[in-house]
């Protein structure tokens, strides 16, 4: 299941990165400007209209495919959780703040510290 887990991770990982780029470079095919966070980026594609229908169809299959494996990914966490009644969802979500208890000058613990 480890292994699993890792190339799934790897797969998102990847994924994340390629349906942007994708994107930006299926634009650029299409001679559009990029604009991130209010910046042009650099064209990375001529514009090239049988370049950006490639691409358009590889941007499409990356981006139903991280969804896919996005919605996998939830429901095996899911699984884990209620099924095989692992940790395996709650290692995953952030962390509480435990409160911390320190010691009073009388040796007595003071509860939560403020």
């Amino acid at each position: 299941m480890h292994a699993i887990a890792a190339l799934t991770h790897l797969a998102l990982s990847l994924l994340l990165a390629c349906v942007p780029l994708l994107g930006w470079t299926v634009s650029n095919a299409l001679g559009q400007d990029v604009h991130c966070f209010g910046f042009l980026l650099p064209a990375i594609a001529e514009a090239n209209e049988d370049l950006a229908d490639t691409l358009q169809k590889w941007h499409a299959i990356a981006a139903w495919s991280l969804l896919a494996l996005g919605l996998v990914h939830a429901m095996a966490a899911l699984w884990h959780h209620f099924v095989r009644h692992d940790q395996v969802l709650a290692a995953m979500l952030p962390r509480r703040a435990s409160p911390r208890i320190s010691a009073r000058d009388d040796g007595s613990a003071s509860g939560i510290h403020q």
